[in-house]
């Protein structure tokens, strides 16, 4: 059995604290997932550097099980608020004796919050490119050969889609997974794909390169779990019945043959995390989220109660019993007469009106939950009246900011990928693709107005100044820049091409010339 290092045995003799996650406290004191395995304070798991799931399978369904208690439900319940599934306005109970049905209405804030960034951050899909430097000498069939690869990998497996997605995820759960595979259809090549948290993880080293070691994917149904374990070496295919087997779970997964070579010598799983925290776009904003819930359900109540006014009588007859019964009912409160003097009279009891106090605290509410989030309200007037440009750009600062964070972490995990699909398919040794991955540049757009005037001006005013490649980054409505390039070059060469043609008609010979008259005799 692997030893544990100093800092897996200091953690593992002492208490964890809690861990916040979705706005609630989960309450878990352990913060272990097996005897190795641990949570650090940001939910992250980690195990000793030279810790070896391979000889410790046994671990493996101890693992999944504690994730799932521990991790896994609180996802879960993550996706569920996103979806508009707010327990606190479900639950939400009357006490009023007239009517005992309240409004609960859900004002579903968070998911416009998610959609609203994700758009922002990845709806102009990140332009990928190998460039690298001129005094490394690299042929230019080589940067093609580079940049073709990466292009078709990624449009095999969509990869815009797969990309807007990975980040939605990670906006929803504080982080997300993009998971590599080999095609069942022809056994070779490699694609990917998003996961969230509640089907995948990954465990890291606890020291300062916090490598990853080892990680899952799998899904749940029913109370079944199967999936798969990546190593560096190996895939481990389980199920339900590996993980419960009685002779132990290596040895069920080798006697159904389903440990299979990875082809690539890393595991096909690259986290994106939103941020160090691994906090998501509102796991700090549901109790505001909440209270708005409320306090629109209580203007919803506030309309049904002015549409069933209660009528007043003064100085009438008195109800029989049969008619106080009805009271409740027709909505109707009778007042007895003391004084004869008193004329009779019918009238509708005027009811106290909040509304503006409600309009204000929405409001508040409201602003408090978009600059926690440091995202935009669209809906705003002050963004709307805003002309493209410096202006507009000012009013996305926030939001400017919160992408830029979240591109340095994206770029890191499209890398890695590209690392796994160099791999793949030769392209070097593992110093060889990292000079490569080091030249490869991911940009990412963020989605806002953008004025073509401005771009060509500054692409005129840089014209000469620095690359074509980099002119062309300028361009917002340019989508893919290779492609960009080569349709320049064609063109120039078809010009080219136009002007060397030679004419068409022939150049009179010399020996067609007239000759010159020659002079007669004097």
């Amino acid at each position: 059995m692997t030893q544990l290092s100093s800092i897996s045995r200091y953690l593992k003799d002492r208490d964890g604290p809690s861990r916040f996650i979705s706005g609630g406290i989960t309450g878990e004191s352990n913060r272990w997932l097996s005897e190795h395995v641990y949570l650090d304070d940001n939910d992250v798991p980690r195990c000793s550097p030279d810790f070896d799931i391979e000889q410790n399978l046994d671990e493996v369904s101890v693992m999944l099980s504690t994730y799932d208690t521990m991790l896994r439900n609180q996802y879960h319940l993550k996706m569920r608020y996103y979806k508009g599934d707010h327990e606190a306005i479900r639950d939400r109970t009357q006490f009023n004796t007239i009517d005992p049905d309240k409004n609960r209405v859900v004002v579903n804030v968070a998911r416009n919050l998610v959609n609203t960034f994700s758009g922002f951050f990845i709806g102009i899909p990140p332009k990928i490119t190998y460039a690298p430097n001129s005094d490394k000498n690299v042929s230019e069939s080589k940067v093609s050969e580079i940049n073709e690869l990466i292009a078709q990998s990624l449009s095999e497996s969509d990869s815009d889609d797969v990309f807007y997605e990975l980040a939605k995820k990670a906006d929803i759960y504080g982080r997300s997974y993009l998971v590599a595979y080999i095609a069942n259809d022809d056994g070779k090549t490699l694609k990917f794909t998003h996961k969230a948290p509640e089907n995948a993880f990954v465990v890291y080293s606890n020291n300062e390169d916090s490598r990853p070691l080892f990680g899952f994917t799998f899904e749940k149904v029913d109370g079944r779990q199967f999936g798969m374990l990546h190593t560096p070496n190996k895939i481990y295919k389980f199920s339900d019945e590996d993980l419960a087997a009685s002779g132990g779970f290596e040895a069920s997964v080798k006697w159904n043959d389903n440990v299979i070579d990875n082809a690539v010598g890393m595991e096909f799983i690259t986290e994106l995390p939103e941020n160090d925290e691994r906090l998501g776009m509102f796991d700090d904003l549901v109790s505001l989220i909440d209270a708005q819930d409320k306090v629109m359900s209580e203007k919803i109540d506030d309309n049904d109660n002015f549409s069933n006014a209660i009528l007043l009588t003064m100085g009438v007859a008195d109800f029989s019993p049969l008619q106080k019964q009805e009271v409740k009912r027709w909505r109707v409160m009778q007042v007895q007469n003391t004084d004869p003097k008193i004329n009779p009279e019918v009238k509708y009891l005027q009811k106290p009106d909040g509304d503006g106090l409600q309009e204000n605290t929405l409001k508040h509410l409201s602003d408090k939950i978009y600059d926690g989030a440091q995202v935009v309200n669209l809906a705003d007037p002050n963004i709307s009246t805003a002309a493209s440009g410096f202006a507009l750009t000012q009013k996305m600062q926030p939001m400017l900011m919160a992408a830029s964070t979240k591109g340095e972490k994206m770029r890191k995990t499209i890398k890695r990928l590209l690392r796994i699909i160099l791999k793949h398919n030769d392209m070097g040794n593992d110093q060889e693709i990292a000079d490569i991955i080091r030249d490869i540049k991911v940009e990412f757009t963020p989605n806002i107005p953008h004025s073509e005037v401005d771009e060509s001006t500054i692409v005129r005013n840089l014209n000469g100044i620095v690359s074509k490649r980099t002119l062309i980054s300028y361009l917002s409505r340019v989508q893919n820049i290779d492609d960009e390039l080569k349709a320049e070059e064609e063109e120039a060469e078809k010009h080219m091409t136009m002007f060397d043609e030679p004419d068409s008609e022939e150049e009179p010979s010399s020996n067609d010339q007239d000759e010159p008259p020659k002079g007669g005799d004097a």
